[in-house]
């Protein structure tokens, strides 16, 4: 029997980060109100848009001031380096799906000196202190902004037999849905229970990467 392919996608903030990276830009060089935007986007009062892009693009810092800061205060979750070795080895492909912005994950890969993950995020483009952000994967029939997760899970279906899902919040919950094995902590928990979804609780990549050797070991035998 051959052996079968996986593909291992991650959500970024909050899952292979311990914090919200998005959260540590905004804390050191957003206008101050940006924590109340955040709320009327949580109330429903604003769109995605309001949130995710005006206090962004509003912000004054060039490029390499913002990534010091964010390898200053970014961490890994605890296991994460071992995990993405242990892909490697295995053949495993794995990829970030985020709807975070691109510069602050590529900020946080290079100090870890990660350079074999693709990056699945939302672009931005740079010029002296000012930022745009960028749609580029999108889809006309998907109602999330900055980026359509399923429209790069279905990419990867076409040449993986098995999909791993690893994420932690609402916009994880589709392209979950339609992968073969979920991890989920916190708010993509309780999505999952509310639909009946089976999943495994993680907090550390430590546990999966346990989980993930069981099945290599069940599609060997």
């Amino acid at each position: 029997m051959s052996k079968k392919s996986i593909t291992v996608l991650i959500d970024f903030d909050d899952t292979i980060t311990t914090t919200n990276i998005a959260h540590i830009v905004l804390s050191e060089f957003a206008e101050p109100n940006w924590p109340e935007i955040r709320q009327q986007f949580i109330r429903g009062e604003i769109p995605p848009e309001g949130y995710f892009e005006t206090p962004f693009e509003n912000i004054s810092a060039e490029k390499s001031i913002q990534e010091n800061h964010i390898k200053q205060h970014a961490e890994v979750r605890p296991g994460f380096i071992e995990f993405n070795k242990f892909c490697v080895k295995n053949d495993i492909a794995i990829a970030i799906v985020s709807r975070g912005l691109d510069y602050y994950i590529e900020a946080v890969l290079e100090k870890y000196q990660i350079t074999n993950i693709p990056i699945f995020a939302v672009p931005t483009q740079f010029n002296g202190e000012k930022m745009k952000i960028i749609s580029k994967y999108t889809d006309v029939n998907c109602n999330q902004w900055g980026i359509c997760k399923c429209s790069v899970l279905q990419k990867y279906r076409e040449s993986s037999d098995i999909i791993i899902y690893i994420g932690d919040g609402q916009n994880d919950l589709c392209p979950a849905k339609k992968s073969n094995i979920i991890f989920a902590r916190d708010a993509l928990i309780r999505h999952c229970k509310q639909e009946n979804i089976d999943f495994h609780r993680f907090s550390d990549f430590t546990s999966i990467q346990t989980e993930v050797m069981k099945i290599i070991e069940e599609n060997n035998d």
